[in-house]
């Protein structure tokens, strides 16, 4: 099993470093790799507390870290707000993975279409959910919650979210332009589970995906 993820919140109060715990612990079935917190150490990303009146610890030299406030806009751009919120855990932690060394490429807008072969079904599946992701519609995030558990076709997609399919297909031309999902044409030879129709949804998460992307939903802010 690969090792954890490891983020160390440096210079943050105790209650906010265990709340960044809790946060993990709800959003671990979205994150795409386990994840654990520290508050001193070595670790692979750092979470600064800028707002830190006498600063104890600074990050080590060339480590990836992500500036935290208060006041987010005060601070250089990709400063996230503190207390941590859901959404930019969610998206610091996908996008730091999707830069790593090891990660796959990130597919490129290509200048020049080139004529894709007939009577070709394509398969989608998240790479990393978008770092504005929690401006975009309730629709949208319907297909990454599920795309996120899940490679499957626009029908299935359709089918699975209540979606008419005309809607899926423009959602997931957007995810596909900025990079936060990829195609493929029915390759068995991938991570996710094939969600093909006409078979029983997976076990994980327990009581089915729609309850869990529901609680997301709530935690967000997407929904009452």
């Amino acid at each position: 099993m690969d090792r954890p993820l490891v983020i160390v919140c440096l210079n943050f109060p105790v209650d906010e470093v265990q709340s960044a715990r809790g946060l993990l612990k709800v959003l671990g079935n979205f994150l795409p790799r386990r994840c654990e917190i520290a508050d001193q150490g070595e670790g692979d990303l750092y979470l600064l507390n800028l707002d830190a009146e006498n600063p104890q610890n600074t990050p080590p030299e060339g480590a990836h870290v992500v500036g935290c406030s208060m006041k987010p806009r005060d601070h250089a751009p990709g400063t996230i707000h503190r207390p941590i919120r859901p959404s930019a855990m969610l998206a610091v932690v996908s996008d730091f993975v999707e830069k790593s060394p090891g990660a796959a490429p990130k597919p490129g807008k290509t200048e020049k279409k080139t004529e894709e072969p007939r009577n070709l079904e394509w398969s989608y599946q998240l790479l990393s959910w978008p770092l504005d992701f929690q401006q975009m519609s309730m629709q949208s995030w319907r297909v990454l919650a599920f795309l996120s558990r899940y490679r499957a076709n626009i029908p299935q997609i359709s089918k699975a979210t209540g979606l008419p399919e005309n809607e899926v297909s423009s959602i997931v031309r957007q995810l596909t332009d900025i990079g936060s999902i990829e195609r493929s044409a029915n390759n068995p030879n991938t991570p996710a589970s094939t969600f093909a129709e006409g078979d029983a949804e997976p076990a994980a998460p327990p009581k089915g995906w729609r309850k869990l992307a529901s609680r997301m939903g709530k935690l967000l802010g997407f929904g009452s």
